[in-house]
């Protein structure tokens, strides 16, 4: 909650954040997402969702690696909810499509690091997978830093390890590619 008022405290006051309001975000970010990670906070994360959603009203004022760890975070509460309340999950599909249809570069972008976010945690049918992957695809025919972005946000997922087996395959039968990439965990990627 202290991202949120710092981004609201900050806006209010200039169009863009400050060097020290912005280590002030990552900051809260971070520690967010530390007690994302945690299962044992999920819980009481959970009923703060619409909160931290609320964050992404921001999310054009913030660095691409804030627009990354608080998409993560969502995405992260959003897959462990599924089983109780799947529409976290859908409003997060829906928001991404939405993202990616902007015509402006900074939604697109924030639309590509939801679908990194969402094929990282998401644990349903692979056809979901399978159609929000393409629709980036689709979204970044015509924008070739779009498409670029969209690339290098998948290597950093390779790098990390944080993608399946499972959804490399899923991308490499839907993108013809052209040069091959080895991840350290020996998965082959081609670009």
């Amino acid at each position: 909650m202290i991202g949120a008022a710092s981004i609201s405290y900050q806006t209010s006051s200039s169009s863009s954040l400050t060097a020290s309001s912005a280590h002030e975000v990552g900051v809260a970010l971070m520690t967010l997402q530390r007690l994302a990670e945690d299962e044992n906070n999920e819980e009481d994360l959970k009923k703060y969702l619409i909160f931290i959603r609320g964050i992404l009203d921001y999310s054009d004022r913030l660095s691409i690696s804030h627009t990354r760890i608080l998409l993560g975070i969502l995405c992260k509460l959003a897959s462990t909810a599924r089983e109780e309340d799947s529409s976290s999950m859908n409003e997060l599909f829906i928001l991404v499509r939405k993202y990616l249809g902007m015509n402006d570069i900074t939604h697109r972008r924030m639309g590509v690091l939801g679908c990194c976010s969402i094929m990282q945690y998401y644990r349903g049918d692979t056809e979901s997978i399978h159609n929000i992957f393409s629709f980036c695809l689709k979204s970044s025919r015509n924008f070739p830093d779009i498409r670029l972005f969209f690339y290098q946000q998948l290597i950093v997922c390779i790098q990390q390890q944080s993608l399946s087996q499972e959804l490399v395959s899923v991308s490499n039968r839907v993108v013809d590619y052209n040069i091959v990439y080895k991840g350290r965990n020996g998965i082959y990627f081609r670009f």
